[in-house]
């Protein structure tokens, strides 16, 4: 993740995410330990992909069912979680921030409520609004809910927390 001390190292490209997640793809259907991603939302549309090809089930979330793996999986407890959608960090000074990666602070536990912040406050609720997300040019509306991307990655790449998943080369059919 280029953010703290992370920004100095190189970070993988759009095809090279890819085919780290056909490894833990591939990973996870021999091994009985749960493998997800941080900050990778987009390995979320990647199983969705996966085992639609492979005649997987359907998840449901986000208000609608997706093809995608059945419910009880990872995934399906995974579906829409990202940075103030399903997630809150809170510093070991107090500040609460949508995700531990995404250095916008909402507040402060010593000063203001964690559940009025969570849920009204102004940065968790444009974060919510999936509506509010720059996509990439190609992507799909379900896709983008689905994922959402990285918040944290797009505020690093380029200051805009809302900007496309930077990372993600998902070009869906008949683009």
């Amino acid at each position: 993740m280029p953010t703290g001390r992370g920004a100095s190292q190189a970070e993988l490209d759009g095809a090279e995410f890819e085919q780290v997640f056909a490894f833990m793809y591939e990973r996870s259907k021999r091994s009985r330990a749960v493998i997800k991603t941080t900050e990778a939302m987009h390995y979320r549309r990647y199983l969705m992909q996966r085992r639609k090809q492979e005649g997987g089930g359907r998840l449901r979330g986000l208000g609608r069912e997706h093809p995608a793996i059945p419910a009880g999986t990872p995934l399906n407890k995974m579906a829409g979680i990202n940075s103030g959608r399903g997630f809150v960090f809170i510093s070991r000074t107090g500040e609460i921030y949508p995700s531990g990666f995404l250095p916008l602070s909402s507040g402060n536990v010593r000063r203001n409520s964690l559940v009025e912040v969570y849920r009204n406050g102004a940065l968790f609720e444009v974060l919510r609004d999936s509506s509010l997300l720059q996509k990439a040019s190609a992507a799909s509306a379900s896709t983008c809910n689905l994922c959402g991307g990285s918040r944290s990655r797009a505020y690093a790449l380029t200051g805009d927390y809302l900007a496309a998943e930077a990372r993600c080369i998902h070009q869906p059919a008949g683009q």
